[in-house]
């Protein structure tokens, strides 16, 4: 097996076949079975260095700013049009439309713009649930869509076919 010598400041570590064997600074230690002694010079208290150049000035690098998603600007919905979408999707969905009609009067006041927190729409879905119910029926699960009459009255339809009239506590009918 090859000697490894490794030096560690002012210290030297050597690796034998016998073990490691450790020499500091002016250390007496048996390598080998022999008597050696080893001395290791002083460190010098200054050393010369090299005047350092200046660091290049660092310019920093422009970062986008984000632009805000525009939030759509619903436009008002008839209330006839709101009851065409409700009599469509209940049908769709074998729900009652009475129960929709309800659900749309308490949630929003029969408003398709109506907003409370983060809850928006004629049916004030949440962004997560509105994902969610979209996702399940394979519709586009942009949570600007709940500003839609139509968009919120077929995704209330199929929430209440699937028995999940929990989703609006206050206003069970």
């Amino acid at each position: 097996m090859k000697e490894i010598k490794y030096i560690i400041i002012g210290s030297i570590i050597i690796l034998g076949v016998e073990g490691l064997y450790f020499l500091g600074p002016r250390a007496k230690t048996k390598v080998l079975s022999e008597k050696v002694e080893a001395t290791v010079p002083p460190i010098p208290s200054s050393i010369p260095t090299d005047t350092p150049s200046p660091l290049p000035t660092l310019k920093p690098t422009p970062v986008p700013t984000k632009k805000p998603k525009a939030v759509p600007t619903p436009t008002p919905v008839s209330s006839e049009e709101i009851n065409s979408f409700i009599e469509r999707f209940s049908s769709q969905y074998s729900v009652d439309p009475n129960v929709m009609r309800h659900i749309a009067i308490c949630e929003s006041g029969f408003r398709s713009n109506a907003v409370n927190w983060v809850y928006v729409g004629l049916f004030q879905f949440g962004p997560v649930t509105w994902q969610n119910i979209r996702r399940e029926i394979g519709e586009d699960p942009n949570i600007n869509l709940r500003y839609s009459a139509e968009e919120s009255a077929q995704t209330a339809a199929y929430a209440l076919s699937k028995g999940k009239v929990g989703l609006w506590p206050n206003c069970r009918p």
